[in-house]
């Protein structure tokens, strides 16, 4: 009698002598040097410290970022609103000139060329209003020289006067409005407000002919509203951009362009106007990528200055690549924000889209302002800290000195119980080893005995069971595998007398091709065909699925072939052959076990095809004389469900190049990687597509098709396939010899050896 302890217990004693011993020496320094510990806790402060600084730093970056964001995207939106309102204005004018040229109106008055003074500019001739008529009509009218003063133009002018009120109200509330005009396909222009032809200078003209072609319905099909790029106006109206909208007639026809002139100093104050921190500023381009809008202290980063008219230039020929891409961005329309260096100083770019017009505004920040006031407090916290750290390294080196000689005793007493401990422990456990070895060796009777009291006994013992059960196992897997080997020689045994029923060749029909192949989804399967000499001149051919597959589908499949063949030799009758076999097929299935079925008696001399369908998917025939596709359908049911049943009988000439395709459902429920079957239409284009091939080849085409749609996918039905081609070649099946013979069923003895699987 022993005592016994278990082997946590035994690591349990170990694991307290480990830590008493050094929590011993450790509690003896720590209260010796207890007050001392406490101001060294400090030194987390430095840790504190540039948690704090890095936080408030970045916390200031993000918050930059996004104040640089949110106002440059809403200057932005400040612009996109006023020139919004520039293009509803516009949009307004030309509807209203659109409802007053389609309202019907006569006008009797006629204009004299004396009304008009002779101007030259830009070396044409024009004619322009010396003043206005009356109190709407308050516009220039400007004329060519070459044109006279026609009904036609006279109605267009007094019909335009009209607009004056409308042009009046749009620039009186827009005082940024620089021009707002209407030119006609009549060679007219109204351009209101007026002015005295002596105020325009002969080498200037305050018409762009260039806005009038963008509107036109050659340049702008869909007859949207068009912006050009700034232009500076030679009248005196600084630099402008043009809003311009096509004039339509009801019935479609273009008459002209309404126009509205805006200055940009409205959108540059906007962009100007914009200061974040010293030396922050904005900026704007255009959707090329050139300068609209900047102050001159941008010099220094981007070679800008305030005679920007005359040196302006495109942004994305800049060298810096960190500032095309900002560029880039902004000609494409995106809002962000980004650092870029500048002759080695870091700043901070913010950008968003004027959508009216296809710009861009950016604001730029240099980063040393964001960070400005987290740089002060950094200074702060790092002088803080580094008086603490100085004061608690010399209090900290006596204690670490104490803990080291701490250490090293514990180390020398921890090393000695480890070794002492582990050889109590590990004696055991190699004995266990050394067993599972002579196991491993084979010597399965070999017992491990060991008397420890504690896991490892309970281990060996757990060791020892396992090596009577491993001898069990062992036994019974002997046992399984030879059940195995029995019914796979059994399978290749059924699989062998399902080959021997399927024909060796086709027959060799005169002017006819005949091909057919077959392939199971398993060793064995339920798809049969057969080829049935009823006369000298007349062949049977029938095509059948069982329901099922494997052993049991390959039986009842034989049974089938057998009813059928007697039945059809002995009465050459078709629909009475299929009854009579569906009533022999009746009493022999088993409960579920049924054939779809199809059965046609082919007249060579006649070329006549009479057939049966028996719930069978009925088979494709080719018309080569019309190139219809038609499906030889029959009513009748599968056999093996019901007797006593009725199919209709029905019969079909053939002709030079037609083509009967008999198959079973193996083909059109071939499923590929997403789910979906091969299908019937497919089918039908395969065969229409190559219908020239020969039946042989035609076949392999099919396999072809149906393997590649299906790639990975197992096959899960059985493949079985028969085509009949009307022609003047005779071509074998499957390469078989060109003989046909129906050769005696030398495996039949061998159904004894297959087990019921029924």
């Amino acid at each position: 009698m022993y005592f016994r302890i278990s082997l946590s217990k035994k690591l349990l004693v170990v694991f307290l002598i480990l830590s008493l011993t050094p929590l011993t020496l450790v509690g003896y320094v720590t209260v010796d040097n207890m007050m001392n510990m406490r101001e060294s806790s400090v030194n987390s402060a430095e840790e504190i410290g540039e948690l704090s600084i890095n936080a408030s730093m970045n916390a200031l970056e993000n918050q930059a970022k996004d104040n640089l964001e949110k106002i440059v995207v809403e200057k932005a939106e400040i612009n996109n609103l006023m020139l919004k309102k520039i293009e509803s204005d516009a949009m307004y004018a030309a509807k209203y000139l659109e409802y007053l040229f389609d309202t019907d109106y006569f006008y009797k008055n006629i204009h004299n060329l004396s009304d008009y003074e002779y101007r030259n500019i830009h070396g044409n001739d024009y004619y322009m209003r010396k003043e206005p008529i009356n109190y709407y009509d308050k516009s220039n009218i400007i004329l060519t020289k070459t044109q006279i003063l026609s009904p036609e133009i006279n109605q267009t002018i007094k019909v335009s006067e009209f607009a004056d009120s409308v042009y009046k109200m749009i620039k009186e509330n827009n005082p940024d409005i620089s021009w707002i005009y209407a030119t006609f396909e009549s060679g007219v222009t109204r351009q209101y407000p007026w002015i005295e032809p002596q105020v325009i200078d002969p080498n200037t003209t305050t018409i762009s002919y260039e806005n009038y072609e963008l509107a036109t319905p050659i340049n702008n099909p869909s007859k949207e509203l068009v912006w050009t790029h700034p232009y500076l106006d030679l009248a005196g109206a600084g630099w402008v951009v043009t809003c311009s909208v096509p004039l339509y007639h009801k019935n479609g026809e273009f008459f002209g362009v309404q126009s509205i002139d805006i200055t940009l100093n409205s959108l540059i104050k906007v962009a100007l106007s914009v200061k974040v921190g010293k030396t922050g500023y904005a900026f704007m381009i255009d959707a090329e990528g050139n300068t609209i809008a900047f102050p001159s202290r941008a010099d220094n980063d981007l070679r800008w200055n305030d005679t920007w008219y005359e040196n302006t230039f495109n942004l994305l020929d800049t060298p810096n690549t960190d500032f095309k891409k900002v560029v880039e961005r902004m000609v494409a329309g995106e809002i962000g924000t980004n650092e870029v260096t500048f002759q080695g100083v870091n700043k901070y770019i913010s950008y968003a889209p004027i959508s009216v017009t296809g710009w861009s505004m950016g604001v730029v920040v240099p980063e040393n302002e964001i960070i400005e006031s987290a740089i002060a407090t950094q200074k702060v916290i790092k002088e803080h800290t580094e008086n603490i750290s100085n004061k608690t390294k010399s209090d900290t080196m006596h204690t670490i000195n104490q803990i080291l000689i701490g250490l090293f005793v514990t180390i020398l007493i921890v090393s000695l119980i480890s070794f002492i401990s582990a050889r109590s422990i590990t004696k055991p456990i190699q004995k266990l080893t050394q067993s599972a070895k002579k196991i491993g060796e084979g010597y399965l009777e070999y017992k491990v005995k060991i008397n420890t009291g504690d896991e490892i006994e309970n281990l060996a013992n757990s060791f020892n069971k396992m090596t009577d059960d491993l001898k069990q196992n062992i036994e019974e897997l002997r046992r399984a595998t030879a059940e195995k080997e029995r019914m796979l020689q059994e399978l290749e045994i059924a699989r062998v007398i399902q080959q021997s029923f399927i024909p060796e060749a086709c027959p060799i029909l005169e002017n006819m091709e005949l091909a057919a192949t077959t392939k199971p989804a398993k060793e064995v399967g339920g798809d049969f065909y057969d080829f049935i000499p009823v006369s000298k001149d007349k062949l049977g051919l029938v095509i059948a699925d069982v329901s099922g597959k494997g052993v049991p589908a390959a039986l009842f499949m034989a049974l089938t072939r057998a009813f059928i063949r007697a039945n059809a030799v002995r009465d050459p009758t078709i629909a009475n052959a299929i009854k009579q076999a569906n009533e022999l097929i009746l009493e022999d299935a088993k409960q579920g076990m049924f054939v779809t079925l199809f059965y046609a008696i082919l007249d060579k001399e006649k070329k006549t095809f009479n057939y049966v369908n028996a719930g069978h998917h009925p088979p494709i025939l080719l018309k080569k004389s019309t190139g219809d596709i038609v499906l030889l359908e029959a009513k009748g049911i599968a056999l093996g469900v019901l007797g006593n049943i009725e199919l209709e009988e029905k019969e079909i000439e053939l002709e030079s190049g037609d083509m009967i395709v008999l198959y079973t459902d193996g083909i059109t429920d071939a499923i590929n990687d997403q789910e979906e079957e091969f299908g019937e239409e497919r089918l039908i284009n395969l065969i229409s597509e190559n219908y020239t091939m020969s039946a042989l080849d035609l076949i392999n085409k099919i396999k072809h098709e149906v393997i590649a749609f299906t790639r990975d996918q197992p096959q899960f039905d059985d493949f079985t396939l028969v085509i009949l081609k009307v022609s003047s070649e005779q071509v074998p099946c499957n390469d078989a010899p060109s003989t046909y013979t129906l050769r005696p069923k030398t495996y039949l003895h061998k159904l004894n050896e297959v087990s019921n699987y029924g």
